[in-house]
């Protein structure tokens, strides 16, 4: 018969300053645990140590959602019109996963709408039962500035708080200080053709999970 016995080794902070001097505690298990002072230091290598690996240096790199100008800036990708390309509504399609495309067959959303007489939930339950769901990316064309499902797929979130636009002009603006609900932008899979408009936007509150909603994130270059 093998007995092995287990000794443990843990570390217990504290936010206490008087505690400066490391001290070690015993509990009932038998377990040794040190009580460190608390303090600041800076994680990972000293610029000047030239035997560190690239994953101990700071990243200088942000990455963030964009905010909701930024959004539509990109999405646009330098169009007027209500899409980030140069064609109509007809062609949608070419370029986003929307109520008409991302089921097994084709259909017209704006028909189904009509047929079941603006219910929304007879209307789900057409495209629930045709399937209709998010699609990997890029299966479709890019803006003009190689950004994929710029609309349609799923709603975008945004970094602003949702509220109604300003009066008067702005520079990049970056919303309201506070809100409880945050933008999204560019349609869903389950969304009709003028949902997936560049201007269209809604408010989401942000602990909102369902499976049209998703996030693209942008990052400042030096």
């Amino acid at each position: 018969m093998r007995t092995c016995l287990f000794w443990a080794l843990m570390i217990v902070f504290t936010s206490i300053a008087s505690a400066q001097t490391p001290q070690q505690i015993d509990n009932s298990l038998g377990m040794k645990l040190v009580l460190i002072p608390s303090g600041q230091f800076t994680m990972g290598s000293n610029p000047g140590d030239l035997q560190s690996d690239d994953d101990e240096k700071q990243n200088k790199r942000v990455y963030r959602l964009p905010t909701e100008a930024q959004w539509e800036y990109a999405c646009r990708a330098g169009q007027k019109g209500p899409f980030g390309f140069d064609s109509g509504t007809g062609e949608l399609g070419q370029f986003a996963w929307f109520a008409n495309n991302s089921g097994d067959k084709p259909i017209d959303s704006q028909e189904v709408w009509k047929a079941t007489k603006e219910d929304l939930d007879e209307y789900l339950k057409v495209l629930k039962e045709n399937r209709c769901r998010t699609h990997p990316v890029a299966q479709k064309k890019p803006n003009a500035w190689g950004l994929y499902d710029m609309h349609g797929n799923v709603w975008e979130w945004c970094a602003d708080w949702y509220s109604d636009y300003p009066k008067g002009q702005a520079t990049d603006p970056s919303g309201p200080q506070k809100g409880t609900d945050r933008v999204v932008r560019g349609g869903g899979f389950h969304f009709q053709s003028q949902d997936c408009r560049s201007a269209e936007r809604h408010g989401s509150f942000p602990a909102n999970r369902v499976d049209d909603l998703g996030f693209r994130v942008v990052v400042a270059i030096d």
